[in-house]
């Protein structure tokens, strides 16, 4: 009998329920992003549809702020945050099974990463026993930003975990393609309440989406216009590259407007990686991403005329270096003002090098020295809470991802190349900024997307229970090979 024989769909025969479970493994794997991905939709509708004035019951529920639009939007993260631990478990016990049966056979440098985030969330145990264990405060968040133990275990332990698993290319794109119909759906409402009606879920004053504070815009609008540019130049469709244009070009005048100076200077490095990105991949300089990086700062610039307050802050960038290296008595001001977090913070890390302070743990201290309760840089704020040997595990791992592509560039397809640029665009937009439940998440699937090589859609074939396993792995080695070639002959 020949392989091929050997080898039954799940309509020619009956199969256990682990058999459904590994037909099905990235579907289940699907399931935890797309509850959060689907949040800004729900919070739109929920604050728009159900908006009231304030009752004395929600200002129990809710604190000083009554209903705060961000509010709303953390209580149903945490819905969806609950719904996804059981959908985590049952598709990371598919993903076991799907191993073991041999029908899934990922390379093992897949889990390099996952093993270095996984340290990373012991140090941030140690860390939290050694300062004393952990209340309800460290679990939920001391403060308003819905920042706890909790989130940053899901961050690690279910976005990227669970996207960090899957290779289909089509589901790579489902998600690409929500991500950025989220950011074109905000966009359009952000114009719309700035232009033409003023929308109650969106601040007048600012422009900041639904996130409630315009540099959390501004970390969704780098993952967005970079994740659109890099789809714009390597997109073979018209229709789906057409769709990525308006997306990016959109995105881009609104960053202008926005005003976040840190986003616009993560772009620019974002984009410096993509054009060598591309041109590794191609073997050739990248004419289309030096484009694309030249259409952006086109925007930015021409939009700039009309919101001169961008030219502002690109000529208080260079007032501020020339602050820091001159070591002036107002140094700390530089980079509104971050410039003296990060020396505050560095006293901090040297008090506690080691196990660092707790999450949260220089809150208080910090902000009766500066009036800022957050660090404003996350690898600062992690060697802060946890120790340096926590933030430098957890920056391996990042550049572990990176590396990998490095290796195997001519083997990433478009989609994955697609999640690494985005993802690169946070990690540099985190040097300047902090994490919050309303944008994280997006890097962290994006980043689980960009670890693993995609493989065309097909039909998972399993094994009858009179075929061989060894003749089975056989076939699916055969199989992978061929998809190989396949993707870099394209």
């Amino acid at each position: 009998m020949s392989q091929n024989s050997k080898l039954k769909s799940l309509t020619e025969d009956k199969y256990t329920l682990s058999d459904i479970f590994i037909k099905n493994n990235e579907v289940l794997l699907m399931i935890p992003l797309f509850f959060y991905l689907l949040t800004p939709l729900i919070h739109t509708l929920v604050y728009t549809f159900a908006y009231r004035e304030p009752t004395f019951s929600d200002y129990i529920v809710f604190g000083a702020s009554g209903h705060y639009p961000g509010d709303y939007y953390i209580a149903i993260i945490d819905v969806a945050l609950i719904l996804a631990v059981p959908f985590t478990l049952v598709s990371v016990i598919s993903y076991i099974i799907s191993c073991k049966s041999k029908v899934l056979k990922a390379p093992k440098s897949d889990y390099i990463p996952l093993c270095f985030f996984i340290l990373f969330c012991l140090c941030i145990i140690a860390s939290t026993i050694r300062n004393g264990g952990i209340d309800s405060y460290l679990l939920l968040g001391r403060t308003h930003w819905g920042e706890g133990l909790l989130t940053v275990f899901a961050y690690f332990l279910i976005f990227y975990l669970c996207a960090s698993l899957i290779r289909n290319e089509s589901y790579k794109y489902l998600v690409i393609y929500t991500i950025l119909a989220i950011s074109l759906a905000v966009g359009i409402m952000t114009l719309v309440n700035l232009y033409v009606y003023d929308l109650p879920i969106l601040n007048n004053d600012e422009v900041e989406g639904i996130f409630g504070d315009f540099n959390f815009y501004g970390y969704f609008l780098t993952i967005s216009i970079m994740l659109s540019a890099a789809l714009m130049i390597s997109e073979p469709k018209k229709s789906r590259k057409i769709f990525s244009i308006i997306v990016f070009i959109l995105n881009s005048f609104i960053l202008a407007v926005n005003n976040t100076l840190g986003c616009f200077v993560a772009c620019v490095v974002a984009f410096i990686f993509m054009i060598v990105a591309q041109s590794l991949r191609k073997s050739k300089f990248s004419v289309s991403a030096l484009l694309a990086f030249i259409a952006f700062l086109l925007i930015c610039f021409i939009t700039s005329i009309f919101y001169d307050s961008f030219f502002t802050q690109l000529t208080g960038l260079f007032t501020d270096v020339g602050k820091i290296v001159s070591n002036s008595d107002d140094a700390a001001s530089a980079g509104t003002y971050r410039w003296g977090l990060w020396l505050k913070t560095f006293g901090y890390i040297k008090e506690k090098p080691i196990f660092g302070h707790g999450f949260d743990g220089i809150a208080e201290r910090l902000e009766e020295a500066t009036t800022s309760e957050k660090v404003h840089n996350e690898y600062l704020m992690y060697a802060a809470f946890f120790g340096i040997p926590a933030a430098i595990i957890y920056i391996i791992g990042l550049i572990s991802i990176y590396l990998k592509a490095l290796i195997k560039r001519k083997k990433v397809d478009n989609a994955t190349f697609c999640c690494l640029v985005a993802a690169f665009g946070y990690i540099g937009s985190a040097f300047f900024g902090n994490a919050i439940i309303f944008t994280v998440p997006f890097f962290y699937i994006l980043l689980g997307l960009a670890n693993t090589i995609s493989i065309p859609t097909k039909e998972i074939a399993l094994p009858t229970q009179e075929s061989d396993e060894e003749n089975n792995t056989n076939a699916i080695e055969e199989s992978e090979q061929a998809d190989a070639k396949t993707q870099i002959t394209n």
